[in-house]
């Protein structure tokens, strides 16, 4: 009687783990996605910027003074590291993440200023 027991009880036991870690697996795999989810969305929302930027920048190097032209060829070379780095964000930690969308977000509205400046 007790070994039918005790058998019950490290059944329960491992049942019931098992159920644990099925839920964990569950958590963590609904958490991966939000992740996936947000950086997709942040992607999308970044590349609508760097295409308003691209307008900007074509807009400046169509001007006839070489200062423009200039200007233009020097932000385009940032614009075009920035698309680079933001190209690299599947590599990027959670641990990061803050950090990577702060450089690409800086980056970027550091070139929308350059342009709102040269056009004015």
């Amino acid at each position: 009687m007790y070994a039918i027991v005790r058998a019950a009880i490290i059944a329960t036991a491992l049942l019931s783990s098992a159920a644990c870690t099925k839920q964990s697996s569950n958590d963590v795999d609904q958490a991966n996605a939000a992740v996936a989810d947000a950086r997709a969305k942040y992607v999308a929302a970044a590349k609508t910027r760097l295409a308003s930027i691209d307008a900007q920048l074509d807009a400046l190097g169509q001007r006839a003074d070489d200062k423009s032209k200039a200007l233009a060829s020097q932000l385009r070379a940032r614009r075009d590291q920035i698309a680079a780095r933001l190209d690299t964000i599947g590599s990027q930690a959670p641990s990061g993440w803050d950090a990577f969308k702060k450089d690409v977000d800086d980056g970027v509205d550091s070139i929308s200023k350059d342009l709102a400046d040269a056009t004015k």
